[in-house]
């Protein structure tokens, strides 16, 4: 029995210890009616979500001489007591006072209006606290803190009305935000004081200095002077004065907030608001702030773009970004690599038009910091918000054909706060299916490991063409093929040339092979230099034998199959054997490549696989 009463009393100090506090707030509501209006008093709840409230009671107090409560005495259509299921017992007998019952089957959820209390206003002018004597949710769990209110009616006197917004975000934490007070009243009352003190909940927001802003305010005119200071509990005391007196209506004066929390609601209401000496009387309206906010990773990506641009043509390269709404960020810097054989910055290296960085207030620059890497900075007033585009860098394509990496070397918003997700990108220029009568090519080195191929329905003309050593580069016209001054083919580089009138050439590999001589970089018969090697069976329909001559050292040999455009098949390395085999038979019908390695040299040969 000791046990069990251990057991029991161990459950409630743990139920206790664990409880969850909710907020129940009654506002204070300042009003000017004639007598016999009927209003509506609502009920505020912070969060009850995962609280498993099903049902609810209290009792509110307040002056039957100034209010009466109205049958049916409670409207819960559009609050939190109006879910399916729910059924809300009123019992007004009591003079002075309204109990108020209420049980539902299934649990309350969220934040907002718990209820709608219906009351009769008895006399024109007059006031009434309203308290709750009692407030219980369940059995005592989740736990209520109340917050008591009052009513005040002032029919047929002249009113200023004071209000707080309901301001709903989605921000991270240690975001300022901007609360402002509004006005509202006769422009006839000159108004050359005021002080009020603003509560809310600390561990939500947090008042910081200076506390206020009178810029694009009431209080922003010449001569006005406001003290303020922050109470640590949640409470803001301002002091304003001027002998010029405020004039017309609108924003009294904004207050700065910092968030704390990522998700959390937090009541704005007002305490002992004044006007010079208490006139003109005031009317106030409660207000409120919650936070929703969820953290998603933040993204930065440049794009993977496939072109078909001749050389010298201008592209853009977007930077994407994902949503940077509420992230306080005011500048970025970053630099990106690329191949600058295939694309060169372009000044002034970047675009805002239509750009998230494309502000009044925002300077971005840009330099190039290395012959392959390109950085960028940029600096604002403003926060950046939103997402899409932040900005377009712009890159002259060099090469008619050819594939580049995108890659971000460093990336940083403002100080390192917020992080960013770096993902790269790449650039790929491929020629134009599109075939001319007439082509021109000028002025291009094929180098090393380039494989290119042009096809004209006539005509190709071919000047201050260098073909290196391992670079290769298919020609089909239908008509000619010109080889003028400057025309020169390395040793170990591939000219293939073809007099055809089928089209789509360069799609089946087929050409007549010209190879540059070991001793004359000019363009020769098709012949072979004498190789240390021999490659058999070619044309061969999969499997190829390599076969060393008997006055080679067999130590190390390096071998490695390429497609007519440069995409490395297989590569493998042999030791100690005088013969090989390499397999082709998973690869389509076609020309490859094969690069032999032996001492530092290396030798090409021409694979046909049907």
């Amino acid at each position: 029995m000791r046990k069990l009463y251990l057991t029991i009393i161990l459950t409630i100090l743990i139920s206790h210890l664990f409880a969850t506090e909710v907020i129940v707030n009654l506002p204070d509501t300042s009003v000017s009616l004639s007598s016999g209006t009927i209003i509506e008093i609502p009920i505020a709840v912070s969060d009850l979500s995962g609280l498993n409230v099903e049902a609810y009671q209290f009792v509110l107090n307040f002056d039957n001489n100034v209010i009466t409560p109205e049958p049916p005495y409670v409207i819960a259509s559009g609050t939190l007591s109006g879910s399916p299921g729910w059924s809300v017992l009123p019992n007004a007998n009591s003079q002075n006072k309204l109990i108020i019952g209420a049980f539902g089957y299934a649990a309350l959820y969220g934040n907002g209006t718990l209820l709608k209390l219906k009351f009769r206003v008895l006399v024109d002018e007059g006031s009434s606290s309203l308290t709750f004597s009692s407030f219980i949710f369940n059995a005592g769990n989740p736990e209520a803190s109340v917050i008591n209110g009052w009513f005040n009616n002032n029919y047929g006197v002249p009113q200023v009305v004071v209000s707080l917004p309901d301001i709903s975000v989605s921000h991270a934490p240690e975001t300022l935000i901007e609360v402002p007070v509004f006005i509202d009243g006769p422009d006839s009352v000159a108004v050359n004081s005021y002080g009020f003190e603003l509560h809310y909940d600390p561990q939500v927001i947090v008042a910081c200095p200076p506390y206020y802003k009178t810029k694009e305010t009431l209080s922003g005119i010449e001569g006005w002077t406001v003290m303020a200071n922050n109470d640590s509990s949640g409470k803001i005391i301002l002091e304003a004065s001027s002998e010029e007196a405020l004039n017309g209506n609108g924003i009294l004066i904004k207050l700065i907030f910092s968030i704390v929390v990522s998700n959390g609601y937090s009541p704005l209401y007002f305490d002992n608001f004044l006007f010079n000496d208490g006139s003109p009387e005031v009317s106030l309206v409660q207000g409120s702030f919650e936070n929703n906010f969820n953290y998603l990773p933040l993204v930065v990506s440049l794009p993977d773009i496939k072109v078909s641009e001749p050389s010298g043509a201008i592209v853009n390269i977007p930077v994407e970004v994902s949503d940077l709404s509420g992230l306080n960020v005011i500048s970025y810097e970053f630099t990106i690599s690329f191949d600058n054989n295939i694309i060169k910055p372009e000044y002034p290296y970047f675009s805002v038009e239509e750009t998230l960085s494309d502000l009044t207030d925002w300077f971005v620059f840009g330099n190039e910091t290395g012959n392959n890497e390109l950085n960028i900075g940029a600096i604002g007033t403003t926060d950046l918000e939103g997402s899409g585009t932040m900005l377009n860098l712009m890159f002259r394509v060099v090469a008619d054909e050819g594939f580049s990496l995108l890659d971000f070397q460093s990336f940083r918003f403002n100080d390192g706060n917020p992080e960013a997700t770096l993902l790269n990108g790449s650039f790929h220029n491929e020629p134009s299916s599109l075939i001319t009568d007439s082509l021109i090519i000028n002025n291009r080195i094929v180098g090393d490991g380039d494989q290119v191929c042009y096809q004209a329905n006539e005509t190709i003309e071919v000047s201050d063409l260098t073909v290196e050593s391992g670079g290769n580069i298919l020609l089909f016209a239908g008509e000619n093929i010109l080889l003028k001054t400057g025309t020169r083919v390395l040793s170990g580089g591939y000219f293939h040339a073809v007099i055809s009138q089928e089209r789509s050439l360069c799609d089946k590999n087929q050409s007549d092979v010209f190879i540059a001589d070991q001793n004359n970089d000019e363009i020769i018969k098709t012949t072979h230099s004498s190789n240390p090697y021999k490659v058999y069976p070619n044309p061969t329909s999969g499997k190829i034998i390599i076969e060393l001559n008997n006055n080679i050292d067999r130590s190390v040999i390096h071998a490695e199959v390429y497609s007519l455009y440069g995409e490395r098949i297989l590569s493998k390395e042999f030791i100690n054997s005088s013969a090989f085999n390499i397999d082709l038979s998973a690869q389509p019908s076609g020309i490859f490549l094969l690069r032999i390695y032996y001492e530092g040299k290396y030798w090409m040969e021409k694979i046909i696989k049907y």
